[in-house]
């Protein structure tokens, strides 16, 4: 379980996330969504090349 009074430096997170002209990975705007609501500080350099996302 999280603690809610860590301090924020320990509440930083990396997303690595597949972004594409026509299509965006719903799965990395769920995780997104889900670290900022929870409190982290999201770092999230998306990627257009998929050798480099997986």
């Amino acid at each position: 379980m999280l603690d809610a009074t860590a301090p924020a430096a320990a509440k930083t997170a990396h997303l690595y996330r597949m972004m594409m002209p026509d299509h965006t990975c719903p799965y990395g705007l769920k995780a997104l969504d889900l670290l900022k609501r929870s409190g982290f500080a999201v770092e999230c350099p998306s990627s257009n090349d998929l050798e480099q996302a997986t």
